[in-house]
């Protein structure tokens, strides 16, 4: 794998400093050691060098959790649990939508969010973009209505004017950010909202897991945000952060246990996938304590409103 050197997205300084080392113990697509490093003028952290972008098939393989399909029992229990608690979102996010007006869902996956937005609102228009799609998430997509661009987000040309985007877990994947952002806002109505879910480098259990910690996703995740560093690219863009949530995230609790069992050498590391539901429950029970507490988790929320006076 060739490696190419990076800069911070948020503030384009090359001054950075060592902060963290990892391999990529969850799918081991390579052995290679990457390095994250902390800007010096805005302290983001980012993946630095970084995997080149036509190297995106080799660390996202077949066996990436979101084209994998899963059968079985617990599969359906946590598929009826991940729909509802993204119905429960989606509701707010749609509210403001016009009557025929345009979602597009950057990194949609399996699709949940835009099947959600379906039964909601018929009455909308659906585009989803992502790397790749499963057979069944293909056919369940289109047989609804929604239209599909399978590439990276960097790549697909859209011509559709959009009124909300809903990007979750994706913006940390992105090689070009600021571009992709640029061409977000470009397209999107003028007082239409952007919904990113990302992690959050600020959530109380990373300090406990260091390099192992599972927002790192090494070396699928090229940037990692705090709620300080996405609000300021953003604004750059001419975004105006209305609101910031606290998510729960059982997915980084379970890989950040999952590397920690996998370099001990323990066979322990094997319980801990995204499909064992008793796990995830577990976590996100943590998770839900943790907020009470006032502590902040590793995933975040922030939903932001195109300036007026904007290109439009």
């Amino acid at each position: 794998m060739n490696l190419e050197p990076a800069t911070c997205v948020v503030c384009k300084s090359s001054r950075s400093r060592f902060y963290a080392e990892q391999m990529d113990l969850e799918y081991e697509t390579t052995q290679t050691v990457f390095v994250f490093v902390q800007c010096l003028e805005c302290s983001h952290v980012y993946l630095n060098p970084r995997p080149q972008i036509h190297d995106s098939p080799l660390i996202y393989g077949s066996d990436y959790y979101t084209v994998q399909q899963n059968s079985g029992l617990a599969a359906k229990i946590l598929e009826h649990i991940k729909i509802r608690i993204v119905s429960s979102r989606i509701k707010t996010l749609i509210a403001s939508v016009k009557p025929g007006g345009t979602v597009l869902e950057i990194g949609c996956g399996d699709g949940s969010n835009l099947m959600a937005v379906r039964e909601l609102r018929p009455d909308l228009r659906l585009i989803g973009v992502d790397l790749c799609f499963s057979r069944y998430s293909k056919k369940r997509l289109i047989n609804a209505g929604i239209e599909l661009f399978e590439d990276t987000f960097e790549h697909v040309q859209l011509y559709a004017r959009y009124d909300l985007v809903i990007m979750n877990q994706l913006i940390e994947h992105l090689w070009n950010v600021r571009a992709s952002l640029g061409k977000i806002r470009d397209g999107l109505c003028c007082g239409g909202l952007v919904s990113i879910c990302t992690p959050n480098f600020n959530g109380y259990d990373r300090k406990w897991f260091g390099n192992l910690w599972g927002g790192f996703h090494t070396p699928r995740h090229l940037n990692v945000f705090s709620e300080v560093t996405l609000s300021k690219l953003l604004h750059e863009f001419d975004f105006e952060v209305v609101q910031e949530k606290k998510l729960f995230a059982p997915l980084i609790w379970v890989t950040s246990v999952h590397n920690y069992f996998k370099k001990q050498g323990t066979w322990w590391y094997r319980i801990f996938k995204y499909s064992n539901l008793p796990v995830l429950v577990i976590f996100c029970l943590l998770d839900w304590i943790m907020v009470r507490l006032k502590k902040k988790t590793s995933n975040m929320q922030l939903i932001a409103i195109k300036k007026k006076g904007s290109p439009d």
